[in-house]
């Protein structure tokens, strides 16, 4: 079993396109703060540092993608937070409190990266959450914020 899989069964307790008229430029090199979604580009640029309504930081790393987010989605988080990110994972019911429901959660990106980066613990929240800043790069954890903003849209 990998390192990362068992630090968190441990802590766990056991670019840019344009298509049918919306605009979205996915971070293929640039700053997350041109992300916009927008059916307009008058609408884009009112509305530039959103995703579906949402602000998000412009702070994001170059190189960022929502690839490399399911990606590590997929690989470290899907354990407990379950694949669609509503905290229904398989060790989710061993655990107390549960796994946040990251769908309906909404945080800021400078808190997700708090919790993904120091561990719940260390910001307050749950234990079982592990920090990952030693097995994730930063701009892993970007991407996996990519990745749970679009999570976020699926509802």
């Amino acid at each position: 079993m990998p390192l990362t899989t068992q630090r968190c069964v441990k802590s766990c307790g056991d670019s840019s396109w344009l298509a049918s008229g919306m605009f979205f430029a996915l971070l293929m090199g640039a700053v997350f703060a041109n992300f916009a979604v927008a059916s307009s580009p008058e609408q884009a640029s009112s509305e530039r540092g959103t995703v579906g309504g949402a602000m998000v930081a412009s702070a994001m790393l170059e190189g960022a993608s929502l690839q490399t987010g399911r990606k590590v989605f997929n690989r470290q988080c899907v354990l407990c937070h379950g694949h669609l990110g509503r905290g229904d994972g398989r060790l989710a019911a061993q655990l107390t409190p549960r796994p946040a429901n990251l769908v309906k959660s909404r945080l800021s990106n400078a808190e997700l990266k708090a919790i993904i980066s120091q561990g719940g613990d260390a910001v307050g929240r749950s234990s079982s959450m592990p920090a990952w800043q030693e097995e994730l790069t930063l701009v892993e954890i970007d991407s996996l914020i990519l990745f749970i903003h679009q999570l976020r849209k699926l509802k």
